[in-house]
């Protein structure tokens, strides 16, 4: 019973092509789900770690950002403690300014202001201001805040100055310290390291500071790729500097997915709270302020209520996964690579030895039966191989015998044909002096008789024949002599000497030929005709009275088709395939005409493929037998 359990053996391929697609097969769904299965688990971890790494930038960025500031107020705290400021000495005061203006070049002006809020010198780069020029600031967050209870620094929010730069004011108040010997420490007003009676507050220190350099010295260390940015909001989610400054004043950075939900979880927690997180890192994947898919990080600077973000495109944030992810496939068609490989290498180990009982094989098809396989594998393959060896010397032992009892067979044939044929020759010609009245005239009962005897010695003797043409047959005995004759003229004779016997069986005979001649034949006619009687002989046997015979001849490519047909009993499925074998009959035949020997399509098959030709039969029971045949016009024998 065959298994059918692997769809590549429903197709014919050689053993080394299906080994290989098996192999194929089943390494690629190893290889996809392995790689399949370790993408699934690493790619959450990788995304996971590319935002923890963008959240760590944000934060050093933010530090520093805010560290930014802060040295300005430090810096700030520390000119405010001079000996000009505390004895409100103008002049030195100006010269203090300026040095700071000169020391740190994003400041854009320095105030100096009393207690009371009246300025009392203002620097600038390019010019001082004159008395006339000094304003009242009592009523200006610069002065309240810094001189509030004890005094604080003041940070206002960002504005932006006629030519768009963005600003910052910044201001702390002027206290005489307790101790001096550890202010450059204090990073902002710590109220236990300063006076803190009343009236001690002498004034204030205010700076306009510009921030636009602000993410280039406080960020530009860190490696953003080549489409990655950092940008500044304040808390109301104004761009206040941007990578690419050309965006401060010009682009709305709320359309950005990461704005809008830093701006709905500040209204919410708002609404919760009452106040604003102190601190806040929020990431997204989504657009940005022009609509490009990335990557985002907000982070809330607690003290100045800015947000930095970090911004960086989906194929540059997730290159490292991108990497991986290639490196994956690498893989996955290096291992077929080499599974194909191995494929061919462990493919052509096994079919080498199948190859080899393959021409086993074909050499005894040949009727080599001396071959003998070779093989040495020490495996299941030369158990086969000997097995093999040893199964065909059973079929040599086999054949010897087999020749030597079919040698006796025919042997017997051929001495026993000959034995009958002189006795069955002296009875016939005995018989026919008796019916032509050679010993006088037969009364009518007896000429009867001996017409019976007549027929059965014409039987014999035509069996005898047919033995002895088998036989011949069998041992290359069989001679033909080939010569252009012409099919047509041959089947004309044919039929008008089976005619006779047609007639007494009722059966008749019809000819459809072509008025256009045929080319001539290469062949023997007396195997011919012998062939043809044959192929008449059975149809008008096993026709009943009252059938017809019908013969055709046809063009078929460069042969002559011929085709008798009959209206007789038919052959069974089962019978078809032997009809060509010798000494058989159909058991209807058998029961129709118990006379016959089962030689003659024996021998008319043999006799065609003696001229190059085939034939076979159609037959359907009860309905009627053709018998085709063809004979090529050039003989190719």
């Amino acid at each position: 019973m065959a298994l059918h359990f692997f769809p590549l053996q429903k197709i014919k391929l050689k053993i080394r092509w299906k080994l290989l697609a098996t192999l194929l097969l089943l390494i690629t769904l190893a290889l996809a789900l392995t790689n399949s299965l370790w993408i699934y688990s690493i790619r959450p971890l990788l995304k996971e770690k590319i935002v923890a790494v963008q959240k760590e930038i944000a934060k050093h960025a933010a530090f520093r950002i805010d560290e930014f500031v802060q040295a300005k107020v430090r810096n700030l705290i520390l000119h405010s403690q001079t000996e000009a400021l505390f004895t409100k000495n103008i002049q030195v005061a100006q010269v203090e300014l300026a040095i700071l203006l000169k020391q740190d070049g994003d400041l854009r002006k320095v105030s100096f202001i009393d207690k009371d809020g009246k300025e009392l010198a203002v620097v600038m780069p390019e010019k001082i201001f004159a008395q006339d020029e000094l304003r009242e600031q009592s009523e200006s967050s610069q002065f309240i805040i810094p001189t509030f209870r004890y005094g604080a620094e003041y940070r206002s929010r960002v504005y932006f100055s006629p030519e768009g730069e963005p600003l910052i004011t910044l201001s702390v108040p002027i206290i005489v310290p307790i101790t001096r010997h550890n202010i450059e420490e204090i990073s902002t007003i710590d109220p236990a390291a300063l006076q803190r009676g009343e009236g001690e507050i002498l004034g204030v220190l205010a700076v306009e500071a510009s921030i636009k350099d602000i993410l280039l010295r406080s960020t530009g260390s860190f490696d953003m790729g080549k489409e990655g940015y950092i940008y500044l909001v304040d808390g109301e989610g104004e761009l206040i500097a941007h990578s690419n400054q050309e965006f401060v004043g010009n682009m709305d950075m709320s359309q950005a997915d990461v704005m809008k939900l830093h701006i709905a979880q500040d209204k919410q927690i708002f609404q919760k709270t009452g106040g604003h997180p102190f601190e806040q890192i929020i990431t997204s994947q989504g657009t940005s302020e022009i609509g490009k898919e990335v990557l985002a990080t907000l982070y809330e600077i607690p003290r100045l209520r800015w947000g930095l973000v970090v911004e960086q495109s989906i194929s540059e944030a997730f290159a490292t996964l991108h990497r991986v992810e290639r490196f994956a496939l690498l893989l996955f068609f290096g291992g077929i690579a080499m599974t194909i490989a191995f494929s061919f290498w462990f493919a052509y180990l096994l079919t080498k030895s199948i190859e080899i009982l393959h021409k086993g094989v074909r050499m005894i098809k040949l009727g080599n039966l001396g071959y003998r396989v070779q093989l040495h594998t020490n495996d299941e393959v030369q158990d086969l191989a000997e097995a093999f060896n040893g199964m065909i010397e059973g079929i040599e032992n086999a054949r010897k015998r087999d020749q030597a009892i079919s040698r006796m067979k025919s042997e017997f044939l051929s001495i026993a044909a000959h034995q009958l044929r002189t006795p069955l020759s002296a009875m016939k010609w005995g018989l026919n002096m008796l019916l032509s009245g050679d010993f006088g005239a037969l009364l009518p009962i007896q000429k009867k008789w001996i017409e019976k005897e007549a027929e059965s010695n014409k039987r014999m003797i035509t069996l005898v024949n047919d033995l002895l043409n088998v036989v011949k047959i069998e041992e290359g005995g069989f001679s033909y002599l080939f010569k252009s004759e012409s099919f047509a003229d041959l089947i004309v004779s044919v039929v008008k000497d089976i005619q006779v016997l047609a007639e007494k069986k009722d059966t008749k005979i019809v000819l459809d030929m072509p008025k256009e001649k045929f080319p001539p034949i290469s062949m023997d006619i007396g195997n011919m005709r012998l062939a043809l009687a044959n192929i008449f002989d059975n149809a008008i046997s096993y026709t009943m009275p009252g059938g017809t015979i019908t013969t055709r001849l046809l063009t078929q490519n460069d042969s002559l088709l011929v085709k008798i047909s009959d209206t007789g009993i038919g052959i069974s499925e089962d019978e078809k395939k032997r009809v060509f074998t010798k000494f058989f009959r159909g058991v209807r035949a058998i029961r129709l005409e118990t006379e016959g020997s089962g030689l003659g399509l024996f021998i008319t098959q043999n006799i065609i493929r003696k001229h190059g030709g085939k034939i076979w039969i159609e037959s359907e029971e009860g309905k009627g037998t053709a018998v085709y045949f063809s004979l090529p016009f050039k003989n190719k024998r």
